[in-house]
């Protein structure tokens, strides 16, 4: 689908892997140059890799800089001065701790599910690639109807039917 995105600039923060490198895989497939963030030049090198990789002939920058100082952010604005769409992935996650020892993933995810997300109409976790294209979605001029809305992008959960 033509998500209308072809000649736009993205600015996406924390961007070396997982749903920030989603988000910019995703946005570059739709023809927008991408700049990227990170802190390592490593990692930022070898998410730019997988960018291109994904989406041939894309363009992407890369800045090596940390956007939590204001060194960081002067860095950012030095490269990228405007953009069409700034995507702020900064951040962690912390893991998910398992009830007890030696849990594996599938058990640790299903613990989950049942304690938190009882009523989730998927059952699963979120996987970066949905994110994305949510966030590719909403970027685009096709998904400017909620435009000011909080967008839950967790699978479904539903307290009851009436």
């Amino acid at each position: 689908m033509d998500m209308q995105l072809q000649g736009k600039s993205a600015i996406v923060t924390g961007a070396t892997a997982g749903i920030g490198l989603a988000i910019a895989r995703s946005l570059a497939r739709e023809g927008v140059a991408v700049t990227i963030t990170g802190r390592s030049r490593g990692k930022l090198d070898a998410a730019a890799a997988d960018i291109v990789s994904a989406a041939p002939g894309s363009a992407v920058t890369t800045v090596v800089a940390d956007q939590s100082t204001a060194e960081g952010v002067a860095a950012l604005i030095a490269v990228q001065p405007d953009t069409d769409i700034l995507v702020n992935n900064l951040g962690y996650c912390e893991a998910e701790t398992a009830p007890r020892p030696g849990m594996s993933d599938p058990e640790i995810e299903a613990h989950f599910l049942r304690t938190y997300r009882p009523s989730s109409l998927i059952a699963r976790m979120i996987e970066a690639d949905e994110i994305a294209a949510m966030v590719t979605l909403l970027a685009s001029p096709l998904g400017a109807a909620p435009n000011g809305a909080a967008v839950r992008v967790e699978g479904g959960t539903f307290r009851s039917i009436l």
